[in-house]
């Protein structure tokens, strides 16, 4: 699978093309999840194939972790050094995002991204 997705076409071409490319946390969240026929289809049947779906939100620094090697959008690097550090589970998968720039649930990008997972079972993004 590639790590770039959009549910529509004009998405498709803005993610390779676009100066820039305003995106959002989905809108309406989380009735969204069950109105929009476009997140359905990028997260559940023909592109994602989504087994499990779930906010992570953005994680502030802890005492003891080394917050200060963590680097944005360097998700891969960040999970596996937290990995080694705390050993966390790293999680592959999607950050799915909606474009700020079309009708609200029309238009969705997806993109390779990983976490942590704690012993707990607790999803963590420290990116």
């Amino acid at each position: 699978a590639s790590d770039l997705a959009a549910t529509d076409a004009d998405a498709r071409v803005a993610l390779w093309s676009a100066e820039r490319l305003p995106l959002c946390f989905p809108r309406n969240w989380p009735g969204v999840f069950k109105t929009s026929a476009a997140l359905k289809q990028l997260l559940n049947k023909t592109m994602l194939k989504g087994t499990r779906c779930r906010v992570v939100p953005l994680t502030s620094s802890q005492n003891g972790l080394p917050t200060k090697r963590l680097h944005a959008l360097h998700s891969f690097s960040n999970a596996q050094l937290l990995h080694g550090v705390c050993g966390w589970v790293v999680v592959k998968g999607f950050a799915v995002f909606e474009r700020s720039d079309s009708a609200a649930g029309t238009s969705f990008v997806a993109l390779r991204h990983w976490w942590n997972a704690t012993e707990q079972g607790t999803w963590l993004d420290f990116t």
